[in-house]
């Protein structure tokens, strides 16, 4: 059997998965010796003998321990490999380039971090105890093959055809169980639409009734049928195990007497060792699906890793910043910048450029221009997100490489239209608890949510208390560059008004440089440039 699974766990700890392998084999001939010992007891049933106690106590000793030892090892190894695997890709994630993560999907980094890496630990950890059993069985069987060789070959040929059988039905099991989750996960996604359209359906009885009974309830019910197959199935295993067991103890008793030349203690031998297989075989049998399914969640695993190590951008392998600096920068220069998308369908995408565009420090500028205009995807450039494929981006002259894009970005401050609300102010040393408070209070936010104990109390807020609370964090970055996407999206008038003729100024008053998109024309005054942008070129470039 392929044990991808193990090779993986394993990689640089050869050591000690070279001690929980012998604690493994070492349960296995300690558990096999009990058998032995047992029988060759029971074969002396007139008299008491303590020989046999004392290796009976001494064999049962050493399997405990060696068994804890192998199977716990071998948890806290299949445990820190979850841990470290985890780590390892969150730190790849955090180098991928903008592009390349948007690309992956968070769904397949959230199942690859949950489910493969928890699927990855139980087939891991198995994999000891399934050893150990493998070993006993293996011994056993020898032992049974001494007894009488007839009763090996019979048990064995028995034993192999009720495990395919049970095999068969656990597959079938499998699949019912897999259509029915997807039933399940189709339910909810359209009882989602059910519960956020309420009053949509509210309004449309047409609609009510079509997503009622052509999808809640389809699926649902495919649900309800599909768990049905796999309970009844799942019972007709459990019943068939436990009959497998009295046919293999009646074969013994009744069919091997008629097959070969054999003694009653012979036959109590052999009933004694099928007893003593039956939770080895278990073992076996009902590991064997997750070491297969841990070594396909290693495949994906790995192939997730292999995208992200391409992926990395090593956009930050200076050990020292080019742009630190005591004063504040003089300017940033875009000189022939061109980006564009990926089209791997060769249909033609969305590009801009060629770009020249020169922005000075403590300058207010509003990048304008229809949707679709190329604004966001110009301000992804500036900010280092994405990676021009020709020009290039200078800070004060000094040109902006993949030896110092991290450090470039590290000067901004960002919102862009899809940001995320963190609870914290991570990055941020020293927080100036009544400098957010102020800010709470200036943005109308303070009977909305505090800052205590180091976080935001609530995130549960409107879209604008949102956006306004996304930008006391960016202004308590206190970075010299702020760019904004959609500067007062999702405001009432009042406020509308207060960024862009009140906080705009504090801004520039204070040295910052702003960099936004807006639609606000009746504010077009404010800045100090205003530029244009159509189908990814720039138009026009004035001052306000």
């Amino acid at each position: 059997m392929n044990l991808k699974v193990l090779e993986f766990v394993i990689k640089g700890r050869e050591k000690i998965w070279f001690k929980i392998s012998v604690a493994a084999v070492i349960s296995g001939i300690a558990n096999s010796a009990v058998v032995i010992i047992v029988n060759a007891a029971a074969q002396n049933y007139s008299q008491l003998n303590f020989k046999y106690l004392v290796q009976f106590a001494l064999c049962i000793v050493i399997y405990i321990i060696s068994f804890k030892f192998s199977f716990s090892q071998s948890t806290n190894l299949a445990r820190e490999t979850v841990a470290q695997t985890r780590l390892r890709i969150a730190d790849k994630l955090r180098r991928t380039s903008l592009l390349s993560f948007e690309g992956l999907g968070q769904g397949r980094i959230y199942t690859t971090l949950s489910e493969n890496t928890e699927i990855i630990f139980e087939a891991s950890r198995l994999i000891t105890a399934t050893a150990s059993a493998a070993v006993m069985l293996i011994l056993t069987f020898g032992y049974m093959a001494v007894i009488s060789r007839t009763a090996l070959w019979m048990s064995v040929i028995i034993i192999v055809c009720a495990v395919l059988v049970y095999m068969s039905n656990q597959e079938l099991i499998n699949r019912y169980l897999t259509t029915a989750i997807q039933k399940e996960a189709e339910f909810y996604t359209s009882l989602n639409h059910f519960l956020n359209g309420f009053i949509e359906i509210k309004m449309n009885r047409a609609k009510s009734d079509d997503i009622f009974d052509n999808y809640l309830s389809e699926f649902a019910l495919s649900e309800r049928d599909f768990k049905i197959k796999a309970e009844n199935k799942l019972l007709t295993n459990q019943i068939f195990a436990q009959t497998f067991w009295y046919f293999l103890v009646a074969s013994i008793v009744f069919l091997l007497p008629q097959l070969t030349k054999i003694s009653s203690i012979q036959i109590m031998s052999s009933i004694t060792v099928v007893m003593f297989i039956l939770g080895p075989i278990g073992m076996i049998v009902g590991s064997i699906p997750l070491i297969v399914k841990g070594n396909l969640a290693v495949d994906k695993l790995q192939e997730l890793e292999n995208e992200l190590d391409k992926a990395d951008d090593l956009r930050a392998t200076s050990k020292r910043n080019p742009f630190a600096q005591t004063t504040a920068f003089e300017q940033i220069r875009l000189d022939y910048i061109s980006f564009s998308y990926p089209d791997p369908g060769d249909r033609g995408s969305f590009s801009i450029g060629p770009i020249n565009l020169k922005l000075d420090s403590g300058e207010i500028v509003f990048i304008i221009g229809g949707n679709g205009s190329g604004k966001t995807t110009l301000l992804k450039v500036m900010a280092g997100l994405y990676y021009p494929q020709s020009g290039a981006i200078f800070m004060d002259n000094r040109m902006v490489d993949k030896t110092n894009y991290a450090y470039y970005r590290n000067e901004m401050a960002v919102i862009f239209t899809d940001f995320h609300l963190f609870d914290r102010l991570y990055g941020v040393k020293d927080v100036d608890l009544d400098a957010v408070d102020e800010l709470l209070q200036t943005m109308k936010l303070m009977d909305k949510t505090e800052y205590l104990d180091n976080q935001f109390t609530n995130l549960n807020l409107s879209t604008g208390q949102r956006r306004r609370l996304a930008l006391i964090i960016a202004l308590m970055e206190n970075k010299p560059i702020l760019m904004i996407d959609e500067l007062a999206a999702d405001q009432d008038p009042e406020f509308r008004k207060y960024f862009y003729e009140v906080l705009l100024q504090d801004l520039k008053a204070r040295g910052k440089t702003v960099i936004a998109t807006s639609h606000d024309d009746r504010y077009f005054h404010v800045a100090d440039r205003v530029i244009k942008m159509e189908y990814g070129k720039i138009v026009e470039d004035k001052s306000a």
